[in-house]
């Protein structure tokens, strides 16, 4: 091979080949950074510390921290997932106050964790609660709740998907209504606070009730708990269609977090 020595000394060759260099690298550094950004999810336990939420046979707050607790922990195992908290676990905060936080974080997704609790007993089961029409975040949050209600169904466990409203009556009383989200109505009423002030897709979920025997005895305890974060993270999986690994809630002492 014969090298023309004045042609590569060429300046005009050596800056398309330093241009040329740099868009290459340019490439390279934001595939990197690309494959390095993280999906962020923000997990809200609804009630912690004094605030016990509904008292039924075990109380909301010790269900919603549990559950968002190993969920936390589980999520924590895969590195492609950033996982944030509205407020650290024994603590309680208001609904004004988590909102502040969560639109600053800016997560894709915030998932509050509720309990059912009334006092008919007979009543059971699974509802969850996406942002309502009128929102602008309506469709990735219905998105959302169909994809956490296919997790969670089965033969035995059917979730219902609703729309909350109510309408005060004084500062102590209100009417709540649901519908189905088949019913895309603007009824032009109120509906959950934190999905009112949050700016991003976001669902509430109603996991079970804490009033119904069969509920607790079925859901209230480690091995079920452990199941519930499980479910919720194949559901965020299928949700940024991406596989679920192989992973597991690790013993609480060994998660460092």
């Amino acid at each position: 091979m014969i090298i023309d020595k004045k042609r590569i000394s060429d300046p005009m060759v050596i800056l398309l080949a330093a241009l040329l260099l740099f868009m290459c690298c340019g490439t390279v550094f934001a595939g990197c950074s690309k494959k390095e950004e993280k999906i962020r999810i923000e997990l809200d336990a609804a009630f912690g510390g004094d605030a016990t939420g509904y008292a039924g046979i075990v109380n909301e707050a010790d269900v919603t921290e549990q559950i968002t607790d190993r969920l936390y922990r589980l999520m924590g195992q895969d590195e492609r997932f950033e996982v944030l908290r509205t407020h650290e676990p024994g603590t309680s905060a208001s609904v004004s106050a988590k909102a502040e936080k969560i639109n600053a974080d800016e997560p894709s997704l915030l998932v509050s964790i509720h309990t059912g609790g009334v006092p008919n007993a007979s009543v059971s089961g699974m509802t969850i609660y996406p942002a309502i029409p009128s929102s602008r975040t309506n469709g990735e949050s219905v998105k959302a709740a169909e994809t956490i209600a296919d997790a969670f169904t089965s033969e035995t466990w059917t979730p219902a998907l609703k729309y909350l409203y109510y309408k005060p009556f004084t500062e102590d009383s209100y009417q709540i209504q649901l519908v189905d989200i088949s019913d895309t109505q603007d009824y032009k009423l109120e509906t959950w606070a934190i999905l009112q002030k949050v700016n991003v897709p976001a669902v509430v979920v109603e996991q079970f009730y804490v009033t119904n025997q069969k509920d607790v005895d079925t859901w209230a305890n480690e091995a079920s708990y452990d199941n519930i974060a499980m479910q919720y993270y194949k559901a965020f999986c299928t949700y940024y269609a991406i596989e679920p690994k192989d992973i597991t809630v690790p013993a609480k002492e060994e998660s460092g977090k």
